[in-house]
């Protein structure tokens, strides 16, 4: 569970900027790229659990903030999974908490992380509905 507390608050200060400001002078990002992303963020999941399945990689263990990191992405997606988003969302969160004053590139740059967190906290919901049969709890 320490772990993971690191992870979130590690992902956050990176989020919020405490490492190096994001130079954004030389980025287009676009809302084209902001749904791109959030679809690709979407369907990555499924697509990680898709190939545990056809890898015989099943079934699964159901992820949990008191099992630590065990194997690659493929042999415990779920886990690795639950991972990502913890980050993902965090590094959102400290972008908003430093959105103040922002304009142009960087207000597209919270967007689009935003879009990212969204994305793959949706996708990992969906890869849990759709191959439940495949995931075993934890115990």
């Amino acid at each position: 569970m320490l772990l993971y507390a690191l992870v979130f608050a590690i992902s956050l200060l990176v989020g919020a900027g405490v490492f190096g400001k994001e130079d954004l002078s030389h980025a287009n990002i676009d809302w084209y790229f902001v749904a791109i992303s959030f679809a690709g963020f979407f369907v990555f999941p499924s697509a990680a659990m898709w190939q545990a399945r056809t890898s015989r990689l099943t079934p699964v263990l159901s992820p949990s903030f008191f099992r630590g990191f065990r194997g690659g992405w493929w042999s415990d997606p779920l886990q690795w999974l639950r991972i990502s988003s913890l980050s993902i969302g965090a590094a959102f969160i400290g972008a908003l908490i430093t959105s103040k004053g922002a304009n142009g590139q960087s207000e597209m740059a919270i967007y689009w992380k935003g879009s990212l967190a969204l994305g793959y906290l949706l996708g990992e919901v969906l890869a849990r509905k759709v191959f439940r049969k495949d995931i075993v709890n934890w115990s």
